[in-house]
Order: C-alpha cells, then structure tokens, then sequence
C-alpha cells in the first residue's frame, strides 16, 4: 500500500499483524509476489482483528542467510549506538548469540509512544519482518 493511501485511512482503521480487512485494488507481481495494490483508502475496510500467536524470542544466531526471510519474528536483545541514515535510524541488536541490524523507518521511530527513548544499552524485544539488503540481515 503507498503511503499517502495509508495515510488516509479513516481512524480506527489501523492496520497491525492480525488485522483482518477486505481491499479492492489492482493485482500484480513485485520479485515473484503477488500484491494488490489499493487505489485510495475508500479501497481498504478493516473487517476484523486476531491478535497474531506469541511468537517465542529466535535466538539470533540461530538465524542463517536465507532462513527465516521475509517471516515475522521476535527478537530480543540489547541496543549498540544508534545509527541514523536519510530514511530513519539503524541500531546493531545483540542478544549474546548473535547480532543483526534493528531497522526503524522514520515515521516509525517517530511514533515510539513517549517515554521510549532508544538508545545504546537499552534492552527491547521487537517483533518485525526479517530481511536482507546488500546481503546483509536486518
């Protein structure tokens, strides 16, 4: 979905890992996926919410290239220095098995509710999409 239609989106509609919603959009395929692609937010209604299962910490050095791409898992561990680039800040999280790089979009670090001040030393547990970029796991 592109951001200006997130944008839109009526409140209460807010889109999280669980929520159930019915699109109307154009269908097509990015990097061997299907996705569809809403017009305007009118396109998008939220028809329902399932809180995802607890999913249990992945030791991090369990991780291995490949493995676990582009799944939703939980990691734990401790913040190195913050890392800010033009989209948003990257932080190095070491759980004492492994590291990986933590990855914060702008708006999203901006929405950390207040009070939650990231940095080095801090201990989180954040749950988000493993990825790789320039053969690297973030």
């Amino acid at each position: 979905m592109w951001q200006d239609v997130y944008d839109d989106l009526a409140a209460g509609q807010t889109l999280q890992a669980g929520t159930k919603v019915s699109v109307v959009g154009e269908l097509s395929e990015y990097r061997g996926e299907l996705e569809i692609i809403p017009r305007r937010a009118a396109d998008v209604t939220v028809t329902g919410y399932t809180p995802p299962p607890a999913q249990e910490p992945l030791p991090i050095g369990r991780i291995i290239a490949g493995d676990f791409i582009d799944q939703i898992v939980t990691l734990t561990g401790t913040l190195g220095e913050p890392q800010p680039f033009s989209a948003g800040v990257k932080f190095t999280l070491d759980d004492g098995s492994g590291e990986i790089t933590l990855l914060l979009w702008q708006d999203v670090y901006d929405d950390l509710a207040a009070g939650q001040t990231l940095q080095a030393g801090t201990k989180v547990s954040v749950v988000g999409e493993l990825s790789e970029y320039r053969g690297e796991l973030e």
